[in-house]
């Protein structure tokens, strides 16, 4: 599995810029970019000491085999996971729990859904 992960709130992705990088840009702008981008590729599975059903459970990815930021090649991800339908779009929701290294835990949500109509 590979993903892509992009932030899509403007004030995080300069509009400006173009790829490849100009010499106009702006090391912040291309920082800024690389701060809320986040991309990795490798296998996953299931994990089954979790109740996995055809609706809820969780998934690893990993070992990740590359990864935007190299501190998580090799690294696992578990993800729980849930899916719905709604108007008739099946959605997977991955969720992701942890906690920062201030103390603060987070969740972090991602919705895929498959695009041809099932």
């Amino acid at each position: 599995m590979s993903a892509n992960i992009a932030a899509t709130d403007p004030e995080w992705r300069p509009q400006a810029l173009r790829f490849p990088p100009q010499s106009s840009d702006t090391e912040f702008d291309w920082n800024l970019v690389g701060r809320h981008t986040l991309g990795y590729a490798g296998p996953f599975s299931f994990n089954e000491s979790v109740p996995v059903t055809k609706t809820r459970g969780q998934i690893i990815h990993g070992p990740l085999t590359v990864a935007s930021t190299p501190y998580l090649e090799g690294g696992m991800l578990p993800r729980d996971y849930v899916v719905k339908k709604q108007d008739g779009v099946t959605y997977l929701y991955l969720y992701a729990r942890g906690v920062v290294a201030s103390g603060v835990p987070f969740v972090t949500e991602l919705v895929w859904n498959r695009i041809a109509k099932e």
